[in-house]
């Protein structure tokens, strides 16, 4: 199968990467998982139609989808790597990251329409997001930063 996997991928002109395993203890794990799953769809399913036993495990174009629209947790991974890799994380880091993370979460579901579970995760988010930046919005000001206006708006009617 690995001899498979390799010509798929020669096929379809895209470097050799093999698949990376889940750790449970570290979400980003599960994200650079399934980023590397739909970024290799075409040679896995190759292998995959190939073999009689992994035929059922092509993943359908709804499950697709859901793999696809899993990828807006990319920045999320971003500022995961930044807070981890930083020595000094301080609160102008964090609301810094706090207003990436919201804009994110807002641009994404003004392009989003309809009912799946990843629109309901990111509306969830921004619901959190509302519920704390209330209490929060001066010190980002304090500290320089210009909060996202939509919020700032919300915070002084309400």
């Amino acid at each position: 199968m690995r001899q498979d996997f390799m010509h798929a991928c020669q096929i379809e002109k895209i470097k050799l990467m093999w698949l990376l395993l889940d750790c449970p203890t570290r979400w980003n794990t599960s994200y650079l998982m399934l980023e590397r799953v739909f970024r290799y769809r075409q040679p896995f399913e190759v292998v995959l139609r190939g073999c009689k036993q992994l035929n059922r495990l092509v993943l359908n174009d709804d499950e697709l989808k859901v793999v696809e629209d899993l990828l807006f947790l990319k920045p999320f991974l971003d500022v995961t790597k930044m807070m981890s890799s930083g020595k000094y994380v301080g609160m102008s880091f964090s609301a810094a990251v706090y207003i990436i993370l919201y804009k994110h979460l807002e641009t994404f579901q003004a392009s989003h329409s309809g009912q799946n579970v990843i629109l309901t995760v990111a509306s969830a988010a921004m619901e959190k997001f509302n519920k704390y930046y209330r209490s929060s919005d001066a010190m980002v000001y304090v500290m320089g930063l210009r909060p996202p206006a939509r919020v700032s708006q919300s915070c002084r009617n309400g």
